[in-house]
């Protein structure tokens, strides 16, 4: 998303890459915390994972992968 933006302004590419790099991030104590309370998993939870990972694989794949 951020590479995207750059045409429109830099400052919005940057934020948008941080913003992402954050997001990543954030995953790893979040799986030490899901690991830690696994007995008392919630939906909530999949749901967190499944955003990191869709973010990962979208910032991973080639613009031109679907064409």
């Amino acid at each position: 998303m951020g590479f995207s933006l750059i045409h429109i302004h830099p400052g919005l590419a940057v934020c948008g890459f941080l913003c992402w790099l954050g997001f990543t991030l954030w995953f790893f104590p979040a799986c030490f915390y899901a690991a830690r309370r696994w007995q008392e998993r919630a939906f909530l939870d999949f749901l967190m994972f499944a955003a990191v990972l869709l973010a990962a694989i979208a910032m991973v794949l080639p613009d031109t992968f679907f064409v």
